[in-house]
């Protein structure tokens, strides 16, 4: 029985290896285009903002055709105040699609913000950055046929590792403390509990067609 087995596995082998190794060596087409870099490993540069990007910055990707690792600089704008951000990503579809659907996930030393501008300078009175998750929900897409330019967008939620009410309590704090200075602020919600979108744009040189 088990040499039966054996047989048929290697008939089995011997039938579909040829046509295995024939795909992973003749170059697929996508919307009638070949790729450039057949390579596995690709590398990338994006700039944009949200937790992937430290708020507001740049990132460098690493990965192959359906996942990616990611570590970016930015900062709060305005403030100037630095932070970085590492995560990765799995995509659900080739790197060489026009459209890629992605589950991406980063942690930021600024995930969550607190920033209260003088109203007749911009000047920052209050700043104050927490650390925390991101998990999104995107797409890659292609700016064109052929380009290595792909527009990142993302919509997911934002976890702060100090917790909402704990920002909260931060942010009132801030605010009684202005005022107690007879300085006036305009109140503004946090936006702590609502969904997250992050926005990027992207250059990836493997992933160009012709």
């Amino acid at each position: 029985m088990i040499s039966i087995r054996i047989k048929f596995f290697t008939l089995l082998l011997l039938l579909f290896a040829p046509k295995i190794y024939s795909q992973n060596n003749i170059p697929v087409k996508y919307n009638g285009f070949t790729p450039r870099d057949t390579s596995q490993t690709m590398v990338s540069v994006a700039a944009g903002m949200g937790v992937p990007y430290a708020f507001i910055g740049g990132k460098i990707l690493v990965g192959n055709k359906y996942v990616t690792g990611d570590f970016g600089l930015g900062m709060l704008p305005l403030a100037w105040t630095p932070a970085f951000s590492i995560g990765g990503a799995c995509y659900f579809r080739d790197r060489y699609e026009s459209i890629r659907p992605k589950i991406s996930i980063s942690y930021s030393t600024c995930a969550a913000a607190i920033l209260i501008l003088d109203q007749d300078d911009m000047e920052p009175m209050y700043d104050e950055m927490f650390s925390g998750i991101g998990v999104y929900l995107g797409i890659d897409w292609r700016l064109s046929k052929t380009s290595p330019l792909c527009l990142d967008l993302n919509v997911g939620w934002v976890f702060p590792s100090v917790g909402n009410d704990e920002i909260e309590r931060k942010y009132d704090e801030a605010v009684d403390d202005l005022r107690s200075r007879n300085i006036m602020i305009t109140y503004e919600k946090l936006n702590l509990d609502t969904p997250k979108i992050s926005v990027g744009i992207s250059y990836a040189p493997a992933r160009s067609l012709k």
